[in-house]
C-alpha cells in the first residue's frame, strides 16, 4: 500500500509525495551514486535541508535536540546539528 503524505513549499504551494520505504531509499540512493553523485554529497545536503527547515520552524536561540542513531541517517541528523550549532 502507497503511503501519500503532504509537502508544502517555501512558496506557499503544496504537493503529495509517495513515502519511500528502506529498500526504495536504499535502490535510489545507489541509483544517484552511480550516476556520480558521492553519498556523502546526498548526506550533507539532507543534513543541510533539515537545519533549514527547523531554523524556519523555531525562534532564534531556542533549543533543538537531534536524536540520530547509528545508521545511515544518522549522518545526516549529524550534518544538522552541526549547522544548527553553528548557527546558534
Amino acid at each position: 500500500m502507497q503511503k501519500l503524505v503532504t509537502l508544502p513549499s517555501v512558496d506557499g504551494t503544496s504537493r503529495e509525495a509517495r513515502v519511500l520505504d528502506v529498500d526504495e531509499v536504499a535502490a535510489l540512493e545507489q541509483r544517484i551514486a552511480g550516476e556520480g553523485t558521492p553519498l556523502l554529497e546526498l548526506m550533507a545536503r539532507a543534513g543541510a535541508a533539515l537545519a533549514q527547515v527547523v531554523e524556519k520552524m523555531t525562534a532564534p536561540g531556542e533549543s533543538v535536540v537531534v536524536l540520530a542513531g547509528p545508521g545511515n541517517n544518522g549522518g545526516d541528523g549529524w550534518v544538522a546539528a552541526s549547522r544548527l550549532a553553528e548557527a546558534g
